[in-house]
């Protein structure tokens, strides 16, 4: 942690200017959690009509990655210029894409660690196997 004694900071990606709150923050947060990675394609199948819904599933776990990231940012404010790093762990060696199931976690993380995905500057994506399920996520500022 460092302390940012100016009244602002600028994004030295994209030129952004934000006020410094005046208190404790990181340039980085980073939280892990024990949750099967759900898939986009699993998360918003299509119906009949063609229309694309939210399961319950897929509204099970953008929620719990957005309460986790609520408590790993604490009371810092969002990043302008993020870089994302997930790391996708599977406890079962099915086939899956990598990038599928980054759509849903960025949707998670969006209006909690940045205001929007389509600020996001860089996205590392890292698909592991192993006994537990989880998905890590390391948000680094500007």
């Amino acid at each position: 942690m460092r302390l940012k004694d100016q009244e602002t900071r600028q994004c030295s990606q994209c030129g952004e200017i934000t006020e410094n709150p005046g208190y404790l923050f990181t340039d980085k947060v980073n939280f892990k959690l024990e949750i099967q990675p759900v898939l986009t394609n699993h998360a918003y199948p299509t119906n009949r009509n063609g229309g694309r819904r939210l399961t319950p599933e897929g509204k099970a776990y953008k929620d719990q990655l957005g309460w986790a990231a609520k408590q790993a940012l604490g009371t810092q404010p969002m990043f302008t210029c993020p870089s994302v790093s997930f790391i996708f762990v599977y406890s079962d060696h099915r086939r899956r894409d990598v990038d599928s199931a980054a759509k849903l976690s960025l949707d998670a993380l969006t209006g909690i660690l940045f205001e929007d995905d389509s600020c996001v500057q860089e996205l590392h994506l890292y698909k592991r196997f192993g006994k537990v399920s989880s998905v890590e996520v390391t948000v680094t500022g500007n």
